[in-house]
């Protein structure tokens, strides 16, 4: 028989995938903003600025809800912050 999961666990999940979910979505805002800096075509540069605002205002939101882990924090607040610079000089505005 399988062990059943402590109710630590049961509400520490919950959390954990919101932080995966977050991490996941830095990672895609980057990522919009690398395909902005590498294409030639206005409009696909100025749709791949759109996405990358588009992840920034929820999760910048979103972060306040969950509780990372001091590095997980790290990396999420300074890859939110590559964006938002990344966004001002694409001449974006991130406040919603």
């Amino acid at each position: 028989m399988k062990p059943t999961r402590s109710f630590h666990s049961l509400l520490q999940e919950p959390n954990r995938v919101g932080i995966e979910f977050l991490l996941v979505e830095v990672r895609m805002g980057l990522t919009f903003l690398d395909v902005a800096d590498s294409t030639e075509s206005k409009e696909h540069r100025r749709r791949s600025l759109e996405n990358a605002c588009t992840i920034y205002r929820p999760v910048a939101e979103l972060l306040s809800h969950v509780i990372p882990s001091p590095a997980e924090d790290s990396e999420l607040r300074n890859k939110l912050s590559m964006i938002k610079e990344r966004l001002l000089h694409g001449g974006l505005s991130v406040e919603a």
